[in-house]
């Protein structure tokens, strides 16, 4: 179900964190003050490869993998038309890294598959691929859909919901579960996190946590229209919420979080 969504809608992905951009920009600005240039990095579940291509062009090692197969043919086509060079890129399951050996990455990026897995068992399964396959020290960067994000989505793209879809958004909210394809425009998503218990998902592995981090965070309900200003204004204040991203603040508005660890 989620490589058909993928493999259906790979330039609505590559385009996604355009929209998206307080996403996208947030989490960058992390990961390039977090791991050190020229690191070799594993961008699991990595759609079309937005974040590995930047990398790449930045002076990273990356290997980009997903499990969708158009997307590794999307980012394949980049490559050659771009000129970009990623370490590697395969079809690949986020809960099933055996083709690569114990400590074979400096860092591991898995911003999209663990609110995609559906049960306990398998995002335990996911961390603990991704751990193996970290360096010791290495540095893990793990995203998670807030269980509050609906009610920003749902305010943000069809604020009528209240009346007709009530009970769907407190079901979500609620649960932290999506069972019936139930976001606007049938993304499936499996589990939306409650930044208190996103700790306890790597009790099963060695890592030290970093940070925490909220991806739109104060901006989340002003995104469109900061997008609109001039260049200068709109990076003025972007910069002004990264300062705030780490803060409780920013992690209650955003939708999407982000767990920094360290593999001990």
């Amino acid at each position: 179900m989620i490589a058909k969504y993928y493999d259906s809608n790979v330039e609505t992905e590559w385009r996604r964190l355009n929209d998206h951009w307080l996403e996208f920009e947030t989490t960058y600005f992390h990961i390039v003050n977090t791991i050190p240039k020229g690191s070799k990095i594993l961008d699991i579940g990595g759609g079309p490869g937005r974040y590995s291509f930047r990398l790449a062009n930045e002076g990273y090692s990356v290997f980009l993998a997903d499990l969708s197969e158009k997307n590794i043919e999307f980012a394949r086509d980049y490559e050659r038309e771009s000129g970009i060079h990623l370490l590697g890129s395969e079809v690949m399951n986020a809960t099933d890294l055996r083709a690569f050996k114990d400590n074979s990455f400096d860092a591991v990026l898995c911003l999209g598959p663990l609110y995609h897995l559906e049960t306990d068992f398998l995002r335990s399964k996911c961390v603990k691929e991704i751990y193996r396959v970290t360096n010791h020290t290495g540095i893990i960067f793990t995203a998670f859909i807030t269980h509050y994000a609906p009610l920003y989505d749902f305010i943000k793209r069809d604020p009528y919901s209240i009346i007709n879809s009530k009970d769907v958004i407190m079901q979500l909210y609620n649960t932290g579960w999506n069972l019936d394809k139930l976001s606007p425009g049938d993304f499936y998503i499996s589990f939306f996190a409650n930044p208190e218990e996103i700790e306890s998902i790597f009790d099963d592995v060695d890592i030290e946590r970093m940070f925490i981090f909220g991806c739109e965070g104060i901006y989340n309900q002003s995104e469109s229209k900061l997008a609109e200003l001039e260049p200068n204004v709109r990076n003025e204040w972007l910069r002004l919420g990264l300062s705030f991203s780490k803060t409780n603040m920013a992690i209650y508005s955003s939708e999407h979080i982000v767990y920094v660890g360290r593999k001990k």
